[in-house]
């Protein structure tokens, strides 16, 4: 069986990164000094593990935290637009001869696509807290725009980050040793582009028609006995 082409640009860990970014090098005042609050990206159950193994009395804990968890990664139908999914133009390169130096490039419309994120915010008081949604709140009064590149030729240069539900606050998260702490968490949309080689589409669709049309004349006995030939598990019915 001929495998489906593979193609991997590593885009949703470009767009957790550029979300990072935003809130990298955000720092609260604990009164005597400025200290900078540390954000990654893990599940919120390792976080939480990794602040209580942490918290002894020989060490102190390690607060403010804020880590972020992708929650979705889904096709953004309303922001597809228009039938052509690429666009071409010709040109000549300084010192060229015409025609036998035109270059004709193709751009490819990427694929509109929406990364939904959750942001978490642990910290030892409310005053921590409030300092640091101050200083995030005003980034999203709209949608924040975010630029990888200035290149006319690269259609998924610029993302959005939308902010969908505030802060919701807690301050009586335990964390180990009778203590508690605060967390908070809110949620946002990263709104950008997954690009793709070009030609793939159509090379995959031909790759699942010529696999399709090749299936459609067996039988139910030719696809058990491919099954057995790759000892795949299926589960036997029996009629009365």
């Amino acid at each position: 069986m001929t495998p489906t082409p593979y193609w991997y640009r590593e885009n949703v860990r470009r767009l957790i990164t550029q979300f990072m970014c935003i809130f990298k090098g955000l720092q609260v005042n604990n009164g005597s000094e400025f200290q900078i609050v540390p954000i990654t990206s893990a599940e919120p159950d390792i976080v939480v593990a990794s602040i209580i193994a942490g918290n002894t009395p020989n060490a102190s804990l390690a607060l403010p935290l804020m880590s972020c968890k992708i929650n979705g990664y889904q096709y953004d139908n309303m922001r597809a637009a228009g039938l052509n999914q690429s666009a071409s133009s010709v040109r000549l390169p300084v010192g060229g001869q015409f025609p036998d130096d035109l270059i004709t490039d193709v751009i490819y419309k990427p694929l509109p696509v929406t990364l939904s994120v959750d942001l978490y915010v642990y910290t030892t008081n409310f005053d921590q807290m409030f300092q640091i949604i101050e200083q995030i709140m005003p980034l999203f009064s709209t949608a924040l725009l975010l630029q990888t590149n200035t290149s006319a030729l690269d259609p998924a240069r610029i993302s959005s980050v939308e902010m969908t539900n505030g802060f919701t606050l807690d301050g009586n998260f335990p964390i180990g040793n009778n203590q508690r702490a605060c967390s908070g968490i809110a949620s946002f949309d990263i709104k950008g582009y997954q690009p793709y080689p070009e030609h793939i589409i159509d090379n995959v669709i031909k790759s699942i028609n010529l696999r399709i049309g090749a299936s459609g004349g067996l039988t139910n006995f030719d696809i058990i006995d491919d099954f057995n030939a790759q000892g795949l598990e299926y589960t036997k019915i029996h009629g009365n």
